[in-house]
């Protein structure tokens, strides 16, 4: 779903001016062995790309070693987004952004970065559609690989437009392991990342008023709309009627909570009944399944022969079981 030797500092401090900013960029077209030399407008061919510029001042300032972390804070607007690849969003302070590019999303000290323009590569098959329709509010795009610890990482970069028509780096699109092992179709579900997962499981737990949420991240995963299965995490919540106050409520604080963090409601999968809820979500090729259930404890005694209302029932005695599996094609 994240760059030659010269004083970058100094090339900051001329940024004063979008032409100083070009002239920058264009002087280190020679860095990016990846991308073509005289970049072409991904809509108009054969067209320059306006924002040449100020992505090449970008990259060589991911490039050139050791990074001017400093430097890269005055190429961010008053905020930096990271986002991750079938996770969670956050928006940041430049600052704090910086010192998270430091030490979790650049690779260490080393210059493998590769960048590559829109038009060079399949982005359906990258991102799963057009990032310009994925974010309508950014004003250009870098695709960029060798990011991480282990350089399996991939970032979208994408870049905005000040009211002043100065360029700034925006935010990140960051998959871990690349964005085509995780968003490409594939023949069977597998399970999501397991740091989605685990986001997920406490995400559920604290939208749950604290609920102890366990975490299976290799169990069957089935997609019951299409008849198709396969690998997938499942988190899982028990309790009974003195925790939860009724299983509608407990599927509109996930549903709530899911729609929060990018997932949107697949209404194929909804069903709904006197004892449970269940639905579906979906955000890539990512598919989340869930179910809020409930049944009568055994010393109950609940006539078999008549509807479940007709059983008075103490809240101790209604047992919830609310299940979340997440997989991907």
């Amino acid at each position: 779903m994240g760059f030659l030797v010269l004083s970058f500092t100094m090339v900051l401090t001329a940024c004063g001016s979008q032409q100083q900013a070009e002239s920058a960029g264009e002087g280190t077209a020679a860095v990016q062995p990846a991308a073509s030399a005289t970049p072409e407008d991904e809509n108009t061919p054969g067209l320059p790309d306006p924002n040449w510029g100020f992505k090449q001042v970008l990259i060589l300032a991911l490039n050139t070693l050791p990074r001017d972390y400093e430097g890269l804070v005055g190429l961010m607007g008053d905020s930096f987004e990271v986002m991750i690849w079938y996770g969670n969003g956050e928006q940041m302070a430049p600052p704090d952004a910086v010192e998270a590019l430091r030490s979790v999303f650049l690779p260490p000290e080393n210059d493998n970065l590769a960048f590559f323009e829109l038009y060079e590569i399949d982005a359906d098959a990258l991102f799963g559609g057009n990032p310009f329709l994925l974010y309508p509010v950014a004003d250009d795009f870098l695709y960029s690989t060798g990011w991480g610890e282990d350089g399996r990482g991939e970032v979208l970069i994408y870049t905005g437009l000040k009211t002043d028509g100065m360029h700034y780096w925006q935010g990140i699109l960051y998959a871990s392991n690349g964005f085509a092992a995780t968003g490409a179709p594939v023949a069977d579900w597998v399970s999501l990342p397991e740091g989605i997962c685990t986001d997920l499981r406490d995400s559920v737990s604290e939208a749950l008023d604290g609920a102890e949420a366990s975490l299976d991240n290799n169990v069957l995963f089935e997609d019951y709309v299409t008849g198709t299965s396969g690998t997938g995490c499942q988190i899982l919540v028990t309790g009974t009627g003195v925790d939860f106050s009724g299983h509608m409520d407990v599927f509109e604080q996930l549903d709530v909570l899911l729609q929060q963090i990018g997932w949107t409601p697949d209404m194929t999968y909804r069903a709904d009944g006197p004892t449970g809820t269940a639905g579906g979500y979906r955000r890539d090729s990512g598919l989340l399944l869930l179910t809020v259930m409930w049944e009568p404890a055994e010393e109950a005694n609940c006539p078999q022969d008549q509807p479940i209302s007709a059983c008075n029932l103490d809240p101790d005695q209604m047992l919830y079981t609310i299940t979340l599996s997440g997989a991907m094609q």
